[in-house]
């Protein structure tokens, strides 16, 4: 922000990132001198995600706003913090703690607040997609979602780690990616998608194979990781991670092997672990003996350790190599 503006332009600024220049909104900062915001937003396919916490705030939407600008997406606002965020629309008010959310609609006016430094992760969606589904708009906005529900964790873990992960630049995986967040909601909302009546949406199994994957890439180290304790962590039945992974052409087995390979390479590239055994490496990463850990290698790699220690060595002693 430049230095001279006030914290209350500050304030509204930050609310002008936040929400998108095309949809149109009053702004209030009950205590602007001490303001500030963080905002962070990733365009994935046809959907604009947003992550962003600040101190009080009160964004408004009026009926003059929606005559004027004509949107009539709708909005998912969810609360990613211990921090209290809430929303009122058509006569319902929600307060939202840690994983809680709401849907709005864009064609009519709303409120949103945030209180003790909130963080909201948020995103539009085309309202069509919620009407296919059969839903009633009208009867679901300005609710507060279900926390407990399967999908709505999912789906907030799922947009978690999309703004961890690099950006997305192949046109046909955005879309990919949007479609999954959209089946998610959908099902988070009470719905079903009418294509897979009676089985997990694409989204749904893409969700949880992503956040199985970030418990693999912490915890691969752990020799006894298993599909069971994967699933504890994700309140999913064993059964249900192996499902998930064969649905997508792998095991927990590939899984594990690829991700203790990887953490070896970077383990063997690190000039401060050039004295460590490759065997002290290999069990650190996972494995159970050398020789699982050499195939592993060779098998993702196309060669084994020791030609990737052999090689830094060679490059450390000939400089401008």
């Amino acid at each position: 922000m430049p230095p001279d503006l006030s914290r209350e332009q500050m304030a509204r600024r930050w609310c002008e990132g936040l929400t998108g220049s095309t949809v149109k909104y009053d702004v209030s900062c009950p205590d602007p001198d001490r303001f500030y915001g963080h905002c962070e937003t990733r365009i994935i396919g046809s959907m604009v995600l947003t992550t962003a916490e600040a101190n009080a705030i009160t964004v408004s939407r009026r009926r003059e706003h929606i005559a004027t600008d004509g949107q009539n997406s709708l909005l998912f606002f969810a609360n990613r913090s211990d921090g209290v965020l809430g929303s009122q629309q058509l006569g319902r008010s929600t307060t939202l703690h840690r994983g809680g959310a709401t849907l709005l609609d864009l064609t009519e006016p709303y409120h949103t607040f945030g209180k003790r430094n909130g963080a909201a992760l948020a995103f539009y969606v085309d309202r069509a997609s919620v009407q296919r589904a059969g839903l009633d708009i009208g009867a679901i906005t300005g609710r507060a979602l279900d926390p407990g529900s399967d999908a709505l964790r999912l789906l907030m873990q799922y947009l978690r780690l999309q703004m961890k992960l690099d950006v997305v630049t192949n046109p046909d995986v955005g879309l990919l990616v949007a479609r999954h967040m959209a089946d998610l909601l959908v099902l988070a909302l009470g719905g079903r998608n009418l294509d897979r009546a009676g089985e997990d949406s694409d989204g749904a199994a893409h969700a949880r194979l992503l956040a199985a994957r970030d418990i693999i890439s912490r915890l691969a180290h752990d020799p006894t990781l298993s599909a069971e304790s994967i699933g504890g962590k994700l309140g999913l039945s064993a059964r249900s991670v192996q499902h998930v992974m064969q649905r997508h052409g792998t095991t927990l087995s590939d899984e594990l092997s690829v991700a203790r390979v990887r953490r070896a390479m970077a383990l063997l590239r690190s000039t401060g672990k050039s004295d460590r055994r490759i065997l002290d490496i290999a069990l650190d990463v996972g494995f159970r003996d050398l020789s699982t850990f050499y195939r592993a290698f060779r098998r993702h790699f196309g060669c084994a350790p020791s030609d990737v220690r052999s090689k830094r060595s060679r490059r450390q002693k000939t400089p401008g190599d």
